[in-house]
Formats: C-alpha cells, sequence, structure tokens
C-alpha cells in the first residue's frame, strides 16, 4: 500500500493494474440521490395517495450519483430503453 499525504493508504496504488481484472465482476451497488425533504411528523400523516413532497433539488439540477454511499459523480434523468436511467454529467476525482 502507498501512504497518503493525510497518513492512511491507498490500495488502488499499490496493485498492478492487470491485477484489476480479478475484481471487475465484483458487484457494487449505485445510487442516485433525489433530494431530501424534512417534514413534520403531521405533514407525514397527512400524506397519501398522489400527495407530492417538495424537495430541496430544483428541476434541471444534477442528481448525486452515489457508489457505495459515497459521491462519485452527478448526472441528469433520461429515459433508457422505457426505464429511467442516469446521464453522467460530471464525474468526481479523487
Amino acid at each position: 500500500m502507498t501512504e497518503t499525504p493525510e497518513g492512511g493508504s491507498t490500495l488502488a496504488t499499490s496493485i498492478p493494474p492487470e491485477d484489476f481484472s480479478l475484481l471487475k465482476d465484483v458487484p457494487l451497488t449505485l445510487q442516485v440521490h433525489l433530494g431530501e425533504a424534512t417534514l413534520t411528523i403531521s405533514d407525514i400523516m397527512k400524506c397519501g395517495k398522489g400527495s407530492v413532497i417538495p424537495l430541496n433539488q430544483k428541476v434541471g439540477d444534477p442528481f448525486v450519483i452515489m457508489l457505495q454511499q459515497k459521491p462519485i459523480a452527478e448526472g441528469e434523468v433520461v429515459e433508457a430503453g422505457g426505464q429511467l436511467g442516469i446521464k453522467v454529467t460530471n464525474v468526481f476525482r479523487p
């Protein structure tokens, strides 16, 4: 492993690139964070079918793409073969 300036280490820099092929089929959880809302218990109890909960995200704002609960990119919602998809618009670099 390689020491980082913060005193940690990075596994990525100590594994030869050809050895990453051993990891290519490991499943990871990808999530898209659409936004947040703060509601009171009273507000939640009033929710029913057809209720709309406004989020802190504005229409047209990029959504945060998370990998293993860490933000890795931003994107926008698109249609992909009859399903929702995310078009990556910005990738966060470590």
